[in-house]
């Protein structure tokens, strides 16, 4: 291995390195925001008076129901929607051309260049020169893994892009008799 071909590789490993670790600190921050939230609900409830603070089965008590009432449906919450940040971008794209010639990475690059054409936005992918907004970040990262997958990408096809990136794959036919 030259050392070109190292320094590439470190390099790239360093890049997904510091991905997940912003990552992690996106999910530690959502997490803070979400104790500090409970902490001043539970602060809130302290203040309040001994009367005020009737246990919940008392309370439950003068609030039943004299006959049974059937459970109301409880609809199922929205799954949160995935939010991809410029780190998932370039780590997707880097481990699509890692190991790739250098026809493939050009063939790679051109195809990034159409994923910026298709959304009309020029500029960059990622970084302070984005012009991409949070849905069509989530689109880009979604293409790149299907063409790293080997799938053919329709910029115009209806894709589901929280959903798996075989979409429209027709599954292998099995033959019923063998």
């Amino acid at each position: 291995m030259s050392l070109e071909a190292a320094l590439a590789e470190n390099t790239a490993a360093l890049q997904a390195l510091a991905a997940v670790q912003t990552r992690v600190a996106d999910n530690q921050e959502r997490l803070l925001v979400g104790q500090q939230a409970a902490i001043d609900k539970i602060e809130a409830g302290k203040g309040a008076t001994a009367a005020e603070r009737k246990p919940r089965a008392a309370a439950a008590k003068d609030t039943a129901p004299a006959a049974a009432e059937p459970a109301a449906a409880v609809e199922p919450a929205a799954p949160a929607e995935r939010v991809v940040a410029d780190d998932d971008i370039k780590a997707a794209a880097l481990k699509w051309m890692d190991g790739k010639s250098k026809e493939e990475k050009e063939a790679a690059a051109k195809f990034l260049g159409e994923i910026l054409a298709y959304f009309g936005t020029g500029g960059k992918l990622t970084g302070p020169d984005s012009k991409l907004d949070a849905d069509q970040r989530k689109q880009t990262l979604f293409f790149i893994q299907r063409k790293a997958a080997g799938l053919e990408v329709n910029f115009s096809a209806d894709y589901d892009f929280d959903g798996p990136t075989d979409q429209g794959v027709e599954a292998a036919a099995e033959d019923p008799l063998g």
